[in-house]
């Protein structure tokens, strides 16, 4: 109690700096004492991801060139369609002949007037602006831009034009409540009747461990090396394999666990199973 009551003194008598404002709050919200007024894990989860909001940037949340899943201005109905079926995302950048040629955006249900009359669908009649943002952008400022626009996607590109990745306005909603999974996405880890874990190959290894309680990283550390520096269980998978592994491998891990790649493509893992083994 003491110590709230400090922090509380300290709160009241600092100057104007926001930076300092923001520090004392997520103190106090922290150092909570519970009651049964206090707020629950999820509000209080909130309310540190409201003041941390500001410190982020672009760079900070987008989704890195190499996953972005676009669509060329010349797919036809069939091509574009199998795109957005085994994505399972609702928006996508269209480019003209490379992806640092974006030149608008679609939406899978602009795809819907063309069922039964695909003869007359071209891309570029469908097509929504796009807006293009530098890497260092605020994420509030990019939140009021996505609100005021109503876009619900945004290009990030260096200082030569070039696409670094892409963010949508989900993508900035996940940075204030937490994950929000599109209607038809697998979340990240869940687990089947039968035991096996579906799993995103995105999913941090730390959320993974925490999931299975066994460790993924210390059982794969010798006496002349430290564990891998890896972050996903994607890439953790592709250590296993010692390279980028294919759909169907097997991958066992000494910790007792047997990883099936689900999907792949020829650069990085892209939904993995994962099967605890009994013991022997």
């Amino acid at each position: 109690m003491l110590n709230r009551a400090r922090t509380l003194a300290r709160f009241f008598k600092i100057s104007k700096d926001a930076e300092d404002t923001r520090d004392v709050l997520e103190e106090l919200i922290e150092a909570e004492e519970p009651t049964s007024a206090s707020l629950n894990p999820l509000e209080k989860q909130l309310f540190l991801n409201v003041l941390n909001f500001r410190k982020l940037t672009a760079a900070d949340v987008m989704t890195p060139r190499a996953e972005i899943v676009s669509l060329s201005e010349a797919a036809s109905f069939e091509e574009t369609v199998r795109t957005v079926s085994i994505a399972k995302r609702t928006v996508f950048p269209v480019y003209h002949e490379v992806l640092d040629e974006v030149i608008g955006l679609i939406r899978a249900k602009d795809l819907l007037p063309f069922l039964g009359n695909a003869k007359t669908f071209h891309l570029r009649t469908i097509l929504h602006p796009i807006s293009f943002i530098a890497p260092n952008m605020g994420l509030l400022e990019l939140l009021v831009q996505l609100r005021t626009s109503g876009s619900p996607m945004v290009m990030v590109v260096d200082e030569f034009g070039g696409v670094d990745g892409l963010i949508t306005l989900r993508d900035v909603m996940c940075e204030l409540v937490g994950d929000i999974y599109e209607e038809g996405c697998i979340p990240p880890l869940v687990r089947r009747s039968d035991g096996l874990y579906m799993a995103d190959a995105r999913l941090p290894i730390e959320e993974c461990e925490k999931t299975l309680g066994v460790p993924l990283l210390v059982p794969l550390e010798s006496e002349d090396t430290d564990p891998p520096e890896v972050d996903t269980i994607g890439g953790l998978a592709t250590i296993l394999a010692g390279r980028i592994p294919q759909k169907g491998e097997l991958l066992t891990h000494p910790a007792g666990l047997q990883f099936e790649v689900l999907e792949a493509d020829p650069r990085h893992v892209v939904r993995l199973g994962i099967k605890v083994l009994s013991a022997s």
